[in-house]
């Protein structure tokens, strides 16, 4: 009868096609000697973490004590090993400004990290910053590591790049420097597991943000989705910028910063606003008109390829005795905004009337990418000292809008906390969506608040990789993306699994 199977190997590149190694024992002169058959195969391999109600690992269970479901359909488990195939694990460390105090302490975890693991796993080192380097390929020499780990450091000044890049060998070069690549990264990274490689790990310490990749998530995605990679993550806790720790929006909570009575200048630039956000830019505009008393006033402007001041009826504008527009209140700003009535004077442009205006604060709304408006504070038609300048589309969601509004209006140092919040707001977006894709490969995220932590965080991930068990099955799933569940029916336990299949043409 055939012994169950020892070992599992795939062919770079074949997608979901991996090579099976079937160990048929075989009685000789009291040894066991084993013969390798090998088939080309459509296999899924499933990274699975199971925990107890406690939190520690379930040991002890066998194939049969798990389900499979492919879009919702049943498989049949033809793989299974509980911990015990060797491991490959690729440590990509991000060592960009954002983490650079982080550095010491990471060090001293991966050292730790790399002692855990057995004589047949290997380890290689990746530097995420500002280049993707390779410090030290896949070995089992742990030494090799541990000076690896030495070099990794913070570079500020790209003049000291070209001696960098002579120490290791540079997967991607950083255009410009200063930015960090990680969806390239994960991508460059992922090819470079040897065939042989049979549990394939990529733990990245990184904060989440990327901002230099010629690849999306969505491209990184689907190459991680379609093989049998995991990923695990180690994220700085990144600080809330509010006292509150939990913010949301809560007109109750109001507290007088005095912008509410102000007179304000409204510069809605949709010079490069696309369809998509023009409606995220004149939605934040409301949200900041609500948050405005009754006596404050306001002129308020739209700027294509000029500066168009909106009017609250189908007649000019009024004019005060220096023949500049009256200020509009917040109700009469709030029709002009949503019908799109503007001020069609001949004898007096916009951009002239603008010079005259005396307002207390000028509020800019402009795209994620720096518009036209820019042009207009480089010329000297508007001055950009103290202007306040918010990007809606860094913070889309309404409540999201009122809650930057809110805190600019409300909140004591109300210009810089909005500013942050609608930086936070966009950072956590984006970390949120790499979150989502480590969980989908079935790996686990940690997040610390101190660098202290992270020899506990190392050490978590550790165990979960050496008492994870690997489960596959045989895939005639079409062309697309396909849901994925683990179950292990009649156990008070907590199963984590890869959640998405990506099955290619």
């Amino acid at each position: 009868m055939n012994a169950p199977i020892r070992s599992i190997t795939s062919f770079p590149g074949l997608s979901l096609l991996a090579l099976i190694v079937f160990c048929l024992a075989f009685p000789s002169d009291g040894q066991q000697r084993e013969t390798r058959l090998r088939v080309d195969v459509r296999l899924v391999l499933l990274n699975t973490l199971v925990n107890q109600p406690t939190g520690a690992p379930a040991a002890g269970l066998k194939s049969e004590d798990f389900r499979v479901f492919e879009d919702g359909q049943e498989q049949q488990v033809a793989v299974f090993a509980a911990g015990a195939m060797p491991v490959h694990v690729a440590l990509v460390v991000d060592t960009s400004g954002s983490t650079r105090e982080s550095l010491p302490e990471l060090k001293k975890a991966a050292r730790r990290f790399a002692e855990q693991f057995g004589p047949e796993d290997q380890l290689a080192l990746y530097d995420l910053g500002p280049d993707v380097m390779r410090l030290a390929g896949f070995t089992t020499d742990r030494r090799s590591i541990t000076r690896a780990l030495g070099q990794l450091e913070t570079i500020f000044n790209p003049r000291d790049l070209p001696q960098r890049r002579r120490r290791a060998p540079v997967l991607a070069e950083a255009k410009p420097p200063g930015g960090t690549m990680l969806y390239d990264s994960l991508e460059l990274v992922a090819a470079e597991f040897p065939s042989e490689a049979q549990r394939r790990v990529i733990l990245v310490f990184t904060d989440g943000l990327d901002n230099a990749s010629e690849r999306t998530l969505e491209d990184v995605s689907r190459t991680v989705l379609r093989g049998s990679t995991v990923i695990y993550a180690v994220m700085p806790q990144p600080p809330l910028p509010l006292s509150s720790p939990a913010p949301t929006p809560d007109r109750s909570r109001r507290s007088d910063s005095g912008f509410s009575k102000k007179k304000w200048t409204v510069i809605l630039d949709l010079s490069e606003a696309s369809n998509a956000v023009e409606p995220l830019m004149r939605g934040a505009a409301l949200k900041f008109l609500d948050q405005l008393e009754p006596e404050a006033r306001l002129w308020i402007f739209e700027y294509r390829d000029s500066l168009r001041l909106l009017t609250p009826a189908e007649a000019p504008a009024r004019l005060d005795s220096n023949r500049a527009p009256v200020p509009l209140t917040p109700a009469e700003a709030q029709v002009a905004l949503e019908r799109g009535l503007f001020w069609s004077r001949t004898e007096e442009t916009g951009e002239r009337a603008r010079t005259r205006l005396e307002a207390d604060h000028m509020l800019v709304l402009t795209g994620l990418e720096r518009g036209g408006i820019w042009k207009l504070f480089r010329d000297g038609t508007l001055d950009p000292s103290g202007a306040i300048v918010l990007v809606p589309e860094r913070f889309p969601e309404a409540a999201e809008q009122e809650l930057v509004m809110r805190t600019l209006v409300h909140e004591p140092g109300g210009p810089l906390k909005a500013a942050q919040l609608s930086r936070w707001l966009s950072d956590e977006k984006v970390a949120g969506k790499f979150r989502e894709l480590v969980k989908d490969t079935g790996g686990a995220m940690m997040e610390v608040r101190r660098a202290q932590d992270l020899g506990d965080s190392y050490a978590q991930i550790a165990k979960l990789i050496q008492s994870s068990y690997t489960l596959g099955y045989y895939t005639k799933a079409p062309p697309g993306r396909h849901e994925l569940r683990v179950e292990v029916p009649g156990r008070e336990v907590r199963v984590q699994s890869r959640r998405v299949l990506v099955v290619e043409p």
